[in-house]
Order: C-alpha cells, then structure tokens, then sequence
C-alpha cells in the first residue's frame, strides 16, 4: 500500500513548500482600516475638489519580511495632535504585525487637516463656544 493510499505523506519543509505574497494595496487596506479605529481620526474628502485625495491615505514600502508605512490623517480638534499621532502609530503597526505577519520598521503620520467641528455645530469654535453679538433691527 502506498502512502497516498493510506493517507500519509511527508510535506516538505516550509522553506520549500513555496512563499506568502502580500502585495502593497493589502497592506494599505489593513493600515488605513486600522487607522480610522482610532478614536478622533477622521475619513475626509475636498467637498471643492472632487478630485483630491480622500484621507485617511497611506503609502507602503514592502521587502518580503518588512514594511514602512507612511499615514496622511485628518483628525479633529479634540484631541492632541500629538495624541493622536502616536495612538494611530502603535495600533496600525500592531494590526498590520498581526494580520500580515510582517515586521513593521517604521509608521510615519502626518496630521494634514485638522477638523475643527466634525459635528456641524455652528455655535462651536476652536476654544469652545463664543457668542455671537446680538442683532437688532434699526428700522
């Protein structure tokens, strides 16, 4: 009886059995999900230039075990850039490791808009709310 017939075969080593290729536009998808899990960051587009770049955006480097990421982010006022910086660095090279299996050598992120009221609140501005002078009619 041969192996095939008793179901038992001898695999290759791993090294031998053929490669895993993750291409850039995955690791894009993963990086820029991952960032929009952040609290505060937000998923932006011109509203004047339909054809401008939505954000978040990201840029890969890929070797075949390694990755460097870029992140342009938008995010809003309530939180410190800094912060946020930070937040979306540590969890978007801690869910690509994860997912990919890749070492990630480095996330850079650049906060390229900051929203100053993502709620459309009119009466908010930037250190809290302001008043408005009172309008009286003369006539």
């Amino acid at each position: 009886m041969s192996e095939a017939q008793r179901g038992t075969t001898t695999l290759p080593e791993p090294a031998q059995r053929g490669r895993l290729v993750i291409k850039d536009q995955v690791v894009e998808t993963i990086a820029r999900k991952a960032a929009l899990e952040v609290a505060s960051v937000l998923r932006t587009s011109s509203p004047l230039n339909p054809l401008s770049r939505s954000l978040p955006r990201v840029e890969v480097t890929l070797t075949s075990t390694h990755a460097r990421l870029t992140l342009h982010v938008a995010t809003s006022w309530d939180r410190p850039l800094y912060a946020v910086a930070a937040e979306v660095r540590e969890h978007v090279a801690e869910t690509v490791r994860r997912l990919t299996g890749l070492d990630v050598d480095t996330v850079d992120v650049q906060v390229t808009s900051v929203v100053q009221d993502p709620t459309g609140d009119e009466d908010g501005g930037l250190f809290g709310r302001h008043h408005q002078p009172e309008r009286r009619n003369l006539l």
